[in-house]
């Protein structure tokens, strides 16, 4: 399975990486068009087939700056807004339960003695096409914070030879999930 990081520098020397459990972020920009007639019929909705999810990583200005295509079937699917922290290779160790809101949650977190807030909001359908805004706030001023936003769009049903949890960048090969 591809790890997913995002760093951010303070002050103090930590740096902060946000794991995910699925996508990768840390990939070049590359081209997500897939080609096709813009007027196709939307996709099926999701169900026990397997579907693939085109995953974008957008930039300040709202622009795609890496995009990963996943299979998924809908319980992987339902972790896309999972995250869990490392910060300077440590896990972020929860120290609260996750507090459940209409469309995200909130969490406290503990690493290297030092306590961060850890939360996810979405916006959108999450069956076809919503975003995800993630953030990670220390609890200390000298540690810069990370705020990371990701755009879901379901595409259809994974392409033949893709099993749940495959994963690829635009026009490559699938990478095959372990197990």
């Amino acid at each position: 399975m591809i790890g997913a990081s995002a760093r951010a520098q303070g002050a103090s020397g930590y740096g902060l990486g946000v794991l995910a459990a699925l996508l990768l972020m840390s990939l070049a920009a590359c081209d997500a068009s897939q080609g096709g007639d813009a007027q196709a019929a939307a996709p099926p909705a999701p169900g026990p087939t397997p579907q693939l999810w085109q995953v974008d990583v957008l930039g300040p200005s709202g622009a795609p700056q890496a995009t990963v295509l996943a299979c998924a079937d809908d319980t992987l699917r339902r972790h896309f807004l999972l995250i869990r922290a490392q910060v300077d290779g440590r896990r972020c160790v929860d120290i609260t339960p996750p507090v459940p809101s209409e469309r995200g949650w909130v969490l406290r977190c503990q690493s290297h003695g030092r306590w961060f807030t850890m939360s996810s909001a979405t916006k959108g359908d999450d069956t076809d096409d919503f975003r995800a805004e993630f953030a990670m706030t220390p609890l200390y001023p000298e540690i810069d914070g990370l705020r990371e936003v990701r755009r879901f769009r379901r595409i259809g049903p994974c392409p033949a030879g893709w099993r749940v949890g495959d994963q690829a960048r635009p026009g490559q090969r699938p990478l095959r999930r372990k197990g």
